[in-house]
Formats: structure tokens, C-alpha cells, sequence
């Protein structure tokens, strides 16, 4: 992949599951949107043991017009605060 490359996708979650969001170790991602139609807990999580929990949602909606810097070491994390399953959607684009 290129610098400048859209990095999109969609997970179904189900209730209680996680996603990260996390570029492989040789990109670095900026991420503008998070999308989810039922409740989530937004995470910035080094994928050890450090975790900010800076968002909880309550309903559908999205984060938009964000610019949330990835790498492979520190990513964001979306979990499923909802009771059912859902589709969690995010985009950005590749920096490095």
C-alpha cells in the first residue's frame, strides 16, 4: 500500500467484543471516522497495558472529522457497549 491510500473498513462486533483499529507495523494511519449504530467505548490502548477510555456513545452516531494518529503500537479500540451484535465501521488514510 501508498502513502495516501484509503484504509476503510467494516467488523461486526458482537455484544461485549472489541476491534482495533491498528495499522501493520510498517504503515502509519491517520483515522477521520468511526461509525456504529448502537453504543460503543472508544479507546486510544497501546495494546498492553496502557488504556484511555476517551469516548463512550450511547446510541447510533459517529465520530467524524477526527485525526486520530495510528501505528501499529498505538491504536484506538472500539468496544460494543451494546446488547446486540453491530456492524462498527471506520476510514482514514495511510501516512507512512
Amino acid at each position: 500500500m501508498a502513502i495516501g491510500d484509503v484504509k476503510s473498513a467494516i467488523t461486526f462486533l458482537g455484544s461485549g467484543q472489541a476491534v482495533d483499529i491498528q495499522p501493520p507495523g510498517t504503515e502509519q494511519w491517520v483515522l477521520h471516522n468511526i461509525y456504529h449504530p448502537d453504543s460503543v467505548s472508544i479507546d486510544f490502548w497501546n495494546g498492553l497495558d496502557k488504556t484511555i477510555r476517551f469516548d463512550q456513545r450511547t446510541g447510533k452516531g459517529a465520530l467524524a472529522k477526527f485525526n486520530f494518529h495510528l501505528r501499529s503500537d498505538n491504536r484506538i479500540r472500539v468496544v460494543n457497549d451494546s446488547l446486540a451484535s453491530q456492524n462498527i465501521g471506520y476510514d482514514g488514510v495511510q501516512t507512512l
